[in-house]
């Protein structure tokens, strides 16, 4: 009870922090709402879509003035914002951008905002891509206990729209490897998205699969090998690596 009242009194005696929902943003010409913020990117709200890889001036509505840098549109998705007392929603779009390139102010001022709001919690989502099996099942397994967020997918053709629609931190592919690679076109149409170019890249494949070939493409486009049989430790230790590289 006494250590149950000493951390009452703590809290009591904390500065007020600002509402992160109360911090006014422009994205280019569109109005929006802070919902996270980082040295690295922030996650807005607004009414509106916007292109997935646009960039454009940000704009933080600051005291006594706003502060500005350039960003590029990561993610944009649809959200259903419920409404107090009514029974209807409200379509919002949440939008995650990354800043390009910040001038010291810019950073200087994200880094004393970040001190004096609260910050939304969000789970890293990860886009596995598998055959169905149970490497794909321990993976997904692995990831959620390791709080990432895993989005199975088992067909190719949707992992660069799939990726791009939940906004992911890395993308995990457990692919048999053939003849003719089946991995290579995924793994370059996603390279080649101006997005997604330096999303980190997991490949997961048994030592015998490998030829040299398969090593040299793998090397030149920055996709990180994981030999199979490996454990969950290895697993998400390459993942957060890899993460926090790009960062």
């Amino acid at each position: 009870m006494r250590k149950a009242a000493k951390r009452r009194a703590r809290r009591a005696t904390r500065p007020a922090r600002t509402p992160i929902h109360d911090i006014r943003a422009r994205l280019g010409t569109l109005e929006c709402t802070v919902a996270n913020l980082s040295l690295t990117g922030a996650m807005l709200r607004a009414k509106r879509e916007v292109a997935v890889g646009r960039d454009a001036v940000l704009a933080l509505n600051l005291e006594p003035q706003a502060v500005t840098g350039r960003a590029r549109v990561a993610r944009c998705e649809p959200l259903d914002v419920p409404l107090p007392g009514a029974v209807w929603r409200q379509q919002q779009y949440a939008i995650g951008v990354h800043f390009l390139d910040p001038s010291a102010a810019f950073s200087a001022a994200v880094r004393s905002l970040i001190k004096s709001i609260g910050i939304e919690h969000s789970q890293p989502r990860v886009l596995v891509l598998g055959e169905g099996d149970k490497i794909s099942d321990l993976i997904e397994k692995t990831l959620s206990e390791a709080d990432y967020v895993p989005r199975v997918l088992t067909h190719p053709g949707y992992a660069l729209s799939t990726a791009r629609r939940i906004g992911a931190k890395a993308i995990i592919l457990s692919l048999n490897l053939d003849p003719k690679f089946s991995g290579r076109q995924i793994i370059e149409t996603i390279r080649a998205d101006a997005a997604m170019a330096r999303l980190p890249i997991i490949l997961c494949v048994r030592r015998a699969w490998l030829q040299p070939a398969h090593s040299a493409f793998i090397t030149h486009q920055r996709v990180r090998l994981l030999l199979v049989p490996f454990t969950p430790e290895e697993l998400v230790l390459t993942l957060d690596r890899m993460i926090e590289e790009a960062s």
